[in-house]
């Protein structure tokens, strides 16, 4: 119970009693909590050999280990039903918020909200695979198949349990449906910066923007014609022996190569 409280930062009520009236801060809790565990678990040391000892005393001769074993089983199940019980009646840490990625409207305050919920969990969001309840029990049974032979049917048992208690339907994430909305609503979608996020602007600025960054790194050449500049790059690469590369140009369409080849090509 106390390797439970320390995990989950809660103070059990007896420790909180061990300092009197005043209730004791976190930190002092938990420093607490880590010395009844280490005397727990010498505790439990003791009485491990206490019974050792024992069945190695009332036990004929050469049956000490085989009883040890056999009341170890038994005191360790009971430990295990008695843990289960208290376990259900101790407050469970409440999961951790998830942060959400800003979405940057550029140009527009108009986003349909289930696109903007699904946006803001931000481009580096994935979902974890889905499993089926029968690879689930084979993961079960492979995880089981680790433990010594006394304990395989225990450990089955306990893991079929936990299937049955606590794998609940996944529910995907419907990002198709947020895809429909942004091309219903004539929106464009953008990675806004290095640490996660999307930008959304409509589809005249993204157009805009677009045109913007062409003419900023490429020339404007007039009075060009794309296939006699074509044919010209064609003969170059079959001159130069690139075979494959004039193939790929040559089934290319024309305007493909208007934006990288200039005049004087």
């Amino acid at each position: 119970m106390y390797t439970y409280s320390i995990k989950n930062c809660i103070i059990p009520p007896e420790v909180s009693s061990l300092v009197g009236p005043m209730a004791p801060s976190k930190g002092h809790g938990m420093r607490l909590c880590r010395i009844l565990r280490f005397e727990a678990w010498n505790q439990m040391t003791f009485f491990r050999d206490c019974l050792r000892a024992a069945c190695f005393r009332e036990a004929p001769p050469g049956g000490g280990h085989q009883r040890f074993h056999r009341d170890l089983r038994t005191a360790t199940q009971l430990a295990e039903f008695l843990w289960l019980k208290v376990l259900a009646s101790l407050p469970r840490k409440p999961p951790p918020a998830r942060p959400s990625q800003k979405v940057h409207l550029v140009g527009t305050s108009d986003l349909p909200g289930p696109a903007k919920k699904v946006l803001s969990l931000g481009p580096k969001f994935c979902e974890h695979p889905s499993l089926d309840r029968t690879e689930l029990l084979s993961l079960v049974r492979c995880n089981t198949s680790r433990t010594s032979s006394d304990d395989t049917n225990r450990c089955v048992s306990a893991g079929v349990d936990v299937l049955a208690r606590e794998v609940k339907p996944h529910q995907a994430i419907r990002s198709g449906r947020a895809v429909s909305l942004l091309r219903e609503a004539g929106l464009k979608l953008l990675q806004a910066d290095k640490q996660g996020g999307f930008a959304v602007m409509p589809s005249a600025l993204y157009n805009e923007k677009a045109g913007d960054a062409v003419l900023s790194n490429f020339r404007l050449v007039k009075d060009v014609q794309p296939s006699r500049v074509k044919k010209r790059a064609v003969q170059l690469c079959l001159d130069s022996g690139l075979v494959d590369l004039a193939a790929s140009v040559k089934k290319a369409n024309a305007l493909n190569l208007s934006l990288f080849l200039c005049q004087d090509a």
